[in-house]
């Protein structure tokens, strides 16, 4: 089977930090430029709450020639932002969403984070799916067709079960499940995974998924060969590297949030590119040989950071935690570049109001909450139906309600501003 991917995509960051090598790990010591946030539709990406924690690629999401700012949410929707011609720092025009069937694409994400697709040829057809882990566990594959992608669907392996770790969410019974579909029992390890790639690992022709875990420790699922278009084993080996102290379990202490594996030090074998919760943007140099990977101890090379945190009004400068890397040649000058998209602590300064302003800032509150709980009860009741997606209907006015609640929660910032964590997204050019 031809086998072709993109290991990497794209990731932004903030702050002129230079790499700071360790033992072991050479050629990872470069700088980048001073971060810049992404602008889309005249406003910082982010900055607009109505896409909650947002993450960010830069693909070829049209197969049309042209790359787009690719924004992942928290409810597992993509918004589609493309390029405006502009001299300067690159630009983004409003957001649109890819259709399935009518609806918009949906991965059933859940969860505080954001949903980071990789964009790959998972079934060998010469286009690119999308592959992407949610929050509750669960591995998708949105198969790309002629005009447009399939509905995302569960990985499976060479048994037609699940792929996944220990356990992952069953949002319609409400529970935790084994790959077997088993209700998970407290002696059940609780790893479930939260992001995923595919990777020729052994460099046998095959994708295999290496998997990270919550906690942060890394599994490799691999493909046995044979499958149409995969057979994955069903059994996650944990990622081992060697150490002082013998083979140790490769591991994000702080928790892992995106996985990129690409040649970062132009060795010829691939390195991976890890986001954390809060540890910053790590590195690991891959010292083994093809087919044979070991990694060394991590560099790190973005470093989370407090720019803005009980200061009022200051401008953020940087991410601060929970950190997505997307790697990419943003500039086309050859250096693998860094897309981040991470959460900064914003403090307004206060404000005086008015008896008036008073009464409409209470106003405003109570609606956000009932805003809030009414797009909250149409998901759960689209996620209880018999098919697990939101309807037309429901989406149009999931839509209407989310469009008010923008509005609302911007009207009261203004009058009542309350330090904020924003997802912006930062762009780090490498040096």
């Amino acid at each position: 089977m031809s086998v072709a991917f993109r290991l990497g995509l794209l990731t932004l960051v903030a702050a002129a930090v230079p790499a700071s090598a360790q033992d072991g790990d050479a050629g990872a010591g470069r700088e980048f430029a001073a971060p810049v946030r992404i602008v889309a539709a005249g406003k910082y990406v982010g900055s607009s709450r109505s896409v909650r924690n947002p993450v960010a690629t830069y693909v070829d999401i049209d197969h049309d020639g042209t790359r787009e700012l690719v924004v992942g949410d928290e409810w597992g929707f993509l918004y589609v932002h493309d390029p405006v011609l502009e001299e300067g720092e690159p630009r983004f025009g409003r957001a649109r969403q890819p259709v399935v069937d009518g609806e918009s694409l949906r991965f059933a994400n859940d969860g505080s984070f954001g949903v980071f697709p990789q964009f790959v040829d998972f079934d060998g057809d010469g286009r690119e799916d999308l592959l992407a882990a949610t929050y509750e566990g669960a591995v998708f594959v949105a198969y790309a067709t002629e005009d447009g992608y399939r509905r995302p669907e569960r990985v499976r392996d060479s048994k037609d079960r699940p792929v996944q770790l220990a356990r992952a969410f069953d949002p319609v019974e409400g529970v935790w499940k084994d790959r077997d579909g088993v209700v998970a029992t407290e002696s059940l390890p609780e790893e479930h995974a939260v992001a995923a790639i595919a990777v020729d690992w052994d460099e046998d022709g095959d994708l295999d998924l290496l998997l990270a875990s919550q906690e942060g420790r890394f599994f490799v699922q691999r493909d046995a060969g044979g499958g149409s278009p995969h057979a994955f084993t069903g059994t996650s080996d944990p990622l081992l590297v060697n150490t002082l102290r013998g083979l140790r379990p490769l591991r994000v202490p702080n928790g892992v949030t995106s996985i990129r594996a690409l040649d970062w030090d132009g060795d010829g074998l691939f390195d991976l590119v890890c986001g954390s919760r809060d540890g910053g943007v790590l590195y690991f140099r891959n010292t083994g040989e093809k087919g044979r990977p070991d990694f060394a101890r991590s560099t790190v090379l973005v470093q989370d950071m407090s720019t803005t945190r009980d200061v009022p009004g200051a401008e953020p400068t940087a991410p601060e935690n929970r950190l997505y890397a997307e790697t990419v040649d943003w500039d086309g000058d050859g250096d693998v570049d860094l897309l981040v998209s991470g959460a900064t602590r914003v403090v307004p300064l206060p404000r005086e109001l008015s008896e008036e302003e008073a009464a409409r800032a209470d106003e405003l509150a109570l609606r956000v909450g009932e805003l809030e709980r009414s797009v909250r009860d149409i998901y759960r009741a689209a996620v209880k139906s018999d098919t697990g997606v939101l309807t037309p209907e429901q989406e149009r006015r999931v839509l209407e309600l989310r469009r008010e609640l923008k509005d609302v929660r911007d009207e009261l910032q203004e009058l009542r501003p309350e330090a904020v964590d924003v997802d912006y997204v930062w762009l780090y050019r490498r040096l």
